[in-house]
């Protein structure tokens, strides 16, 4: 309460300065010496006609003129007390707040508004940019919905609801439909939701016992990362040693993997054989050889790095929230089962515990991915099929198996027309020949508005945590919403410059995170991953046997990461 009460007090105050120096300036520039004489009253003439005029000089500024020193102190207190990063004072939002501002007329300050006022201006505001955002949708157009529920850490439940639709033209909008509380029983699981912050001196116990027992199956490696990763974050006195061993322009630091994260353990083991060499050293050096991991075990990092990266890439070009993607998904199934298929192959000609292993993991996967691949048979009006089929870089190519013989005079009438077709994105093809095939660029701008996943809302829940922690614990589950629908409808409509600046805000584990996936995305090439090979081995399987994999075979024999375009 204190807290907001001085942020209101500041917010005044700092008004009433800049309103002052702007007196100043400009009385200065008319009467000259004779400022000095009405500094001592609070009725004076403006500067223009002589009209009797009260000047904002009150007693929250001491009547004193506009100081640097006074406005950096106020400042100082402003960011102190509400608990706000330093960085706040950079944020374009603040600096555009206080420019804005200043330019307002010199005896005609703007003033601060109550709570109540605000409040309502939001709820203005959330209703005006929805209708606005909805205007975008053409007439006769479909809006495809998506809807998840999301418990805050005070036990408050909510349902995500958020539209999908391709406006007139053509480019792929997402809005924040509602957000709306749940009221009655609510369950949720937190637990695996969050990275392991704390070390104990059970997990070193455990971690010792791991490395005597000389184990090399597959989940103790993970264990032995995960492990490290903790290690090093609990802890500022092994934080800073492990930083120190980098060039100061690096900063990395191990990741941990969250089980409802996508995408993380690839990203944990990505990163941990990024900077393979400093956590050697940093094991060496403070004796920790507990937690250091052998040849052997950076070995299996290597596996299952190229047997997860197809898996990144694809579920990257699946979560794409500025463009289409419904079309991709039967061929990405495809191309995840011949790789998985190919890995397969490799891995049977290997002898080595750990290897066999992982082959069981990997056939147990496909059986995984098999049974997902059959649930699109039963989707409601065939969606990615008939995705597939509109988007011009497939023209019916996907369906030239006997299994669609049936509809082969239909199929090579569709691939006769397209046959000049030199722009393959699907929007600005059908941007470009919406009068030529009417009727089929109507249905496309209906099912191609349907996400592949979910990912939108998902990402909806990060902007949702950030509202409701722990020092906005008493907001109404109504304010929650509007807040929701505030904030996110300008997150749409960010470019991608713009959304950076909301970086600096975000915890250091997610930062870390963050940088692993965009370089991951550039395609920066400059690690070394021993891929699987096609030798085989000999030797009883019964036995551990060492790694003897020859990598030298020709590329064609290794598994590779069959990725089609990532998210800009």
């Amino acid at each position: 309460m204190a807290s907001r009460l001085f942020s209101r007090l500041f917010l005044r105050r700092s008004l009433r300065i800049l309103s002052n120096a702007s007196n100043v300036s400009v009385l200065e520039s008319q009467h000259g010496s004779t400022l000095e004489t009405w500094k001592q009253f609070e009725q004076v003439a403006h500067v223009g006609n002589g009209s009797p005029k009260v000047m904002s000089c009150d007693a929250d500024t001491d009547g004193q003129p506009f100081s640097q020193e006074a406005w950096n102190d106020q400042l100082l207190q402003f960011i102190t007390t509400n608990r706000l990063p330093f960085q706040f004072i950079e944020n374009p939002a603040f600096r555009r707040l206080i420019t804005q501002s200043a330019s307002a007329p010199a005896l005609s300050p703007p003033t601060v508004p109550s709570a109540d006022t605000i409040r309502h201006r939001l709820s203005t505001l959330v209703k005006e940019r929805q209708q606005d955002t909805l205007k975008m949708l053409p007439e006769h157009a479909k809006v495809s919905v998506a809807l998840d529920c999301w418990t805050s850490p005070f036990g408050q439940a909510f349902m995500a609801i958020t539209g999908y639709f391709i406006d007139a033209d053509w480019v792929y909008r997402e809005v924040l439909l509602g957000f709306k509380p749940l009221y009655g029983t609510a369950y949720s699981s937190p637990k695996n939701q969050h990275a392991e912050t704390q070390w104990s001196e059970r997990q070193m116990t455990l971690a010792k016992a791991n490395a005597q027992s000389n184990n090399r199956e597959i989940p103790y490696t993970l264990q032995r990362i995960r492990d490290l990763t903790v290690f090093i974050w609990a802890s500022p006195q092994r934080r800073e040693p492990f930083l120190k061993l980098q060039l100061p322009a690096l900063g990395l630091i191990l990741v941990q993997d969250v089980k409802v994260q996508c995408n993380s353990t690839f990203l944990m083991l990505r990163r941990a054989k990024r900077i393979r060499s400093f956590i050697v050293t940093f094991c060496e050096d403070y004796n920790y050889l507990e937690l250091a991991l052998d040849d052997d075990q950076w070995r299996q990092i290597d596996y299952l790095l190229c047997l997860t990266k197809p898996f990144f890439d694809y579920t990257l070009s699946l979560s794409k929230t500025r463009d289409v993607t419904s079309h991709l998904v039967l061929q990405i199934y495809n191309l995840l089962f011949e790789h998985i298929e190919r890995s397969k192959i490799q891995l049977q000609r290997k002898r080595v515990v750990w290897k066999k292993q992982m082959l069981i993991s990997l056939e147990a996967s496909h059986a995984k991915l098999r049974d997902h691949f059959k649930e699109t048979d039963h989707m409601r009006g065939h969606i990615y099929a008939l995705c597939t089929m509109i988007s011009p870089d497939s023209r019916f190519q996907f369906f030239l198996s006997d299994d669609w013989s049936e509809a082969k005079g239909l199929r090579d009438q569709y691939r006769v027309a397209f046959r000049d077709v030199t722009d393959f994105e699907p929007l600005s093809f059908w941007r470009e020949d919406e009068f030529r095939f009417p009727a089929i660029t109507a249905l496309a701008r209906d099912v191609l508005a349907i996400p592949a996943t979910g990912a939108g809302v998902e990402s909806l829940f990060k902007t949702a945590r950030d509202i409701c922690h722990y020092p906005r614990g008493s907001l109404k589950p109504h304010t929650v919403e509007e807040l929701m629908l505030y904030l996110c409808t300008s997150r749409f409509n960010l470019e991608v410059q713009e959304a950076k600046e909301f970086e600096q805000f975000l915890i250091s584990d997610d930062i870390q995170v963050l940088m692993e996936e965009k370089y991951e995305q550039s395609g920066a090439d400059d690690l070394e991953i021993e891929e699987i090979s096609d030798t085989k081995e000999q030797g009883d399987s019964s036995e551990d046997l060492t790694d003897i994999d020859d990598s030298s075979n020709d590329d064609d024999a290794t598994i590779t990461a069959i990725a089609i375009a990532a998210p800009s």
